[in-house]
């Protein structure tokens, strides 16, 4: 009748597929009539237009169970084309949502089905959210990767870690996935930390990935696109690692453990080719230990393993990660805030000078470079008061 008239007028002007105009229209159309006068219109307009046009039309219409139904009546083929050009952009129920998310994944949509699932992956099964995370790196929908929600990403990952579903080798092969979306927020990375504990040749093998073999200076050539994935995520991950290894049953840090760590790690390095990117990795992760309880840093299982292995390449790495720790600071006038830390690591230094010699002596360098950083800040302050700036 008048519905089927109006809506091949509209079909008559141009391709429902590249025409915003057109598919407003029907849109409009198709969300004013009930889903069984849509079908009706749909099985008449089937008889003189295109299939493609059709499959465009299925997909203006609401996005709701009572039309799935309806098309799954049409056969798997409508069906499938279907689920890949739908636009999924809401669903109320937690069945309809859960469905909805399965046939998205199925037809390779897992950015579509994680849109889909975010806000509500509380009601949602873990190991379907799992799916989803697990499949967006595979997907071929084009530039979504780097588009990603960060924010909801890591809603997923803390969930799936709370709900103790999965092995600490399948959450560690999500975090290392994602590791890029979380490199300027803290956290985020808890299953990789125990890993990393558990395994050095995890971390020996993020040293792998990072550097080339010592004493190699030719340019990487012909690197995928996976492997260069792998090196950016193997240089957030490093980064990124907070928790010194080699703790007891009690959660203590143990000197005996952290050392036989060490040494492994060194070992594997060592055989790889890449021992002095690993003390490097292993002097700014050290860096990132707390203080004893006296609030002499570093603590004390630290102290007497870096006095036992401190080479040339981890002492840089321990002294530029303590430097670099600053971070963003409030500046005042000169160098009085590089002098106090130029006293508070010299302090330090003190207090071990024959306990732990070596460790004094790295830190006594990082106090000689903070005085030079003072008197710089003084001059800078000088010159500034002259010019009046």
């Amino acid at each position: 009748g008048e519905l089927v008239r109006f809506a091949r007028s509209i079909l008559s002007d141009g391709s429902v597929s590249t025409s915003a105009q057109h598919r407003s229209l029907l849109t409009g159309l198709l969300s004013r009539i009930s889903v069984v006068a849509a079908f009706d219109l749909i099985g008449q307009l089937l008889q003189d237009e295109s299939r493609e046009d059709v499959i465009h039309i299925l997909t203006l219409m609401p996005f709701n169970s009572d039309v799935w139904v309806a098309i799954r009546e049409l056969g798997p083929d409508f069906e499938d084309q279907y689920w890949r050009l739908v636009k999924a952009d809401w669903a109320k129920e937690k069945e309809d949502i859960e469905y909805a998310v399965r046939r998205l994944l199925g037809a390779g949509r897992s950015h579509a089905a994680f849109a889909l699932a975010r806000y509500h992956l509380k009601a949602l099964d873990p190991h379907l959210i799992f799916r989803i995370l697990e499949r967006i790196p595979l997907s071929e929908e084009k530039d979504q990767f780097s588009n990603i929600d960060a924010h909801h990403t890591k809603e997923a990952l803390s969930l799936l870690d709370r709900s103790k579903a999965f092995k600490n080798e399948e959450m560690v092969r999500l975090e290392f996935i994602y590791l890029g979306l979380f490199r300027h927020e803290p956290g985020g990375i808890p299953n990789i930390e125990r890993q990393i504990e558990k395994s050095p040749a995890f971390f020996a093998e993020a040293i792998s990935y990072l550097y080339k073999r010592d004493g190699d200076i030719a340019a990487a050539e012909g690197s995928t696109d996976t492997a260069k994935r792998a090196a950016e995520n193997a240089y957030y991950l490093l980064k990124k690692l907070s928790v010194v290894p080699g703790h007891n049953e009690n959660g203590d840090l143990s000197a005996e453990r952290l050392l036989a760590w060490v040494d492994e790690v060194r070992r594997l390095c060592t055989e790889a080719g890449r021992i002095e990117g690993c003390d490097y990795q292993i002097g700014e992760l050290l860096s990132r230990a707390p203080a004893d309880d006296t609030g002499i840093w570093p603590c004390m299982p630290v102290r007497d393993v870096l006095d036992q292995v401190l080479t040339e390449r981890m002492e840089s790495g321990l002294t530029i990660g303590i430097y670099n720790s600053r971070g963003a600071h409030w500046r005042g006038e000169g160098g009085q805030q590089e002098r106090a830390l130029a006293e508070k690591y010299q302090a330090w230094a003190r207090s071990q000078e024959y306990t732990h010699p070596r460790v004094a002596a790295a830190l006594r360098k990082l106090a000689d470079t903070y005085r030079r950083d003072a008197d710089w800040q003084d001059d800078e302050a000088g010159i500034r008061k002259r010019l009046q700036y």
